[in-house]
């Protein structure tokens, strides 16, 4: 049976969590590893090809979708940041970095407590 996506994601955030990247100064490795794990888990659990957008198709994306717009902010700040990161060579500190990857784990917690609440069945009504 496959991994629920939320399992998957935080299993991977915690092997990134554990990982000496940030303390060795590889921000551009941690945050390209980051920006997967959010992204593939979006894919999983919104159903769409987000590995294949890019951050402004993804910002488009999200502030269309019912169960995923309030993200919109989170989602935008941390592509942001490791844009920044991954193509023009910039730098993080490690501090920062530990938060991202927090906000990549409060993300998905967030997220999958809403879509698990919009896929439970209504409540029965009371018989008469």
């Amino acid at each position: 049976p496959a991994v629920p996506p939320d399992q998957e994601a935080l299993a991977a955030l915690d092997r990134l969590e554990a990982s000496d990247l940030p303390e060795r100064r590889e921000f551009r490795a941690y945050y390209i590893e980051l920006a997967q794990v959010a992204k593939r888990y979006l894919e999983r659990r919104l159903d769409a090809p987000v590995l294949e957008m890019t951050s402004l198709e993804l910002s488009a994306f999200l502030r269309d979708h019912a169960l995923a717009g309030d993200f919109l902010p989170v989602v935008r700040e941390l592509t942001a940041a490791a844009d920044v990161i991954k193509f023009a060579r910039g730098e993080s500190e490690v501090q920062i970095a530990r938060a991202h990857l927090g906000t990549v784990r409060g993300l998905v917690r967030d997220l999958e407590q809403r879509a698990r609440a919009a896929e439970a069945p209504p409540a029965a009504e009371a018989i008469r």
